[in-house]
């Protein structure tokens, strides 16, 4: 059936109020919204993920972190992958510094931990390419140094670009 004319258009709706700086936001094909900052209103919690219904009508304050995430998510790169998971790789340390953390999330927002990339990167920009793998590029690592190699996500695993530097000869800090 045709698409109801919002589909194109969009539509405001009622403020919604958070108990998070919701910083990193993905609409998810099952219409929930998959969201983390870097700390809560009311004190640090690494940036945790939360999922949130909106079709429920329920304000998204008071949200429980996602199981299973450990890792600081703030300054991730993530995109939607073809089949509607979301990856998440990097994210952010105590001292501003990347970590090579890999991330799944299902359309209802379960976790699945992946490889860690060979470079932790904070800031990094994923990108999902013709043929459904991702390209990592950018970011700085654990030490905070520029990552100059890119990684291709091909085959369930994270590969480095091959030649010089992954072929890459500019430096691009985020």
């Amino acid at each position: 059936s045709p698409l109801p004319s919002e589909a194109t258009t969009g539509q405001w709706g009622p403020l919604v109020n958070w108990d998070i700086v919701p910083l990193h936001m993905t609409l998810l094909p099952t219409g929930k919204i998959l969201v983390w900052g870097k700390t809560d209103m009311g004190g640090d919690t690494l940036g945790l993920p939360r999922i949130w219904d909106p079709s429920t009508n329920a304000q998204p304050s008071g949200l429980s972190p996602i199981a299973g995430v450990d890792t600081m998510l703030f300054c991730a790169g993530h995109t939607l992958m073809p089949d509607g998971t979301l990856m998440s790789a990097g994210g952010h340390t105590a001292d501003d510094a990347g970590i090579a953390v890999t991330r799944f999330f299902d359309g209802n927002g379960v976790a699945t931990k992946g490889p860690n990339m060979a470079f932790g990167r904070w800031y990094p920009t994923l990108t999902v390419l013709p043929n459904g793998e991702v390209l990592s590029m950018a970011g700085r690592n654990e030490s905070g140094t520029v990552i100059r190699t890119p990684e291709i996500w091909e085959g369930n695993q994270w590969n480095e670009l091959p030649g010089a530097n992954g072929g890459a000869s500019d430096e691009i800090p985020y």
